[in-house]
């Protein structure tokens, strides 16, 4: 099996792995987006007026560029394009300590 080839793999999984973790993610997402809608029916989501509805607010922000990011890098190394392939393949000889 030929160095790029084992590149190919290795981004491949890593693409998988992503993945897995973006999934993993998303599975939360019903449960924060319940508690801000209930945070809602009590007054606007966006006149934070406490500390919980802030911290309701930014967890589902975060949550959603979390899996947004994850499933962009997942998508990027399934291409396994010329940088993807550099960082996943040093030259020999070229390592740094």
């Amino acid at each position: 099996m030929s160095r790029k080839e084992l590149v190919f793999l290795a981004t491949r999984f890593f693409a998988l792995l992503l993945i897995a973790w973006a999934l993993i993610d998303i599975t939360y997402l019903p449960e924060r987006l319940f508690a801000l809608l209930e945070l809602g029916g009590r007054t606007s989501v966006f006149s934070v007026e406490n500390q919980s509805d802030r911290y309701h607010l930014l967890t589902t922000i975060l949550s959603f560029i979390r899996v947004t990011l994850l499933l962009l890098a997942a998508a990027r190394f399934w291409k396994c394009g010329p940088l993807v392939e550099r960082l996943f393949s040093a030259e020999p000889g070229s390592e740094h300590i």
